[in-house]
């Protein structure tokens, strides 16, 4: 009665003891292969967040003026064009999450891409694990 009691104690914490799995042993498979797909997901909101940027979504278009000059009694027309320096932006958390899971489920709508070199070697390696 003793040893019975000693095997049901140590189903319940999962050790095998030759019967059926418990249901830590059960849940043990699925429960890594997700941990796996959030850790990587980790993985790739750190990296997108830290070292990829995109253009500002509010970024001015250049300004441009019609002028006229005159020198010497001639008139010359042209065109005036004021060029702002471009803005960049880091990419947020809910880009990089989002990158990531059409990155993964191999979709690649390409309204995001990566802008450096690193940054698309990432990338590939990333949609290779989602074919894999």
């Amino acid at each position: 009665q003793q040893l019975k009691m000693q095997l049901s104690r140590a189903k319940m914490l999962g050790h095998k003891s030759g019967g059926e799995p418990t249901l830590w042993q059960m849940a043990k498979g699925p429960l890594q292969k997700v941990s796996i797909v959030v850790v990587w997901y980790l993985i790739g909101v750190l990296f997108y967040c830290s070292f990829e940027k995109h253009p500002c979504y509010d970024q001015r278009k250049p300004l441009t003026e019609q002028i006229t000059h005159e020198i010497n009694g001639k008139k010359y027309k042209g065109t005036f064009t004021e060029y702002q320096e471009p803005c960049f932006e880091r990419w947020t958390v809910i880009d990089a999450l989002y990158f990531s899971t059409v990155t993964v489920s191999t979709v690649g709508f390409g309204d995001l891409v990566p802008a450096t070199r690193l940054g698309c070697v990432f990338t590939v390696f990333c949609s290779l694990l989602g074919i894999v």
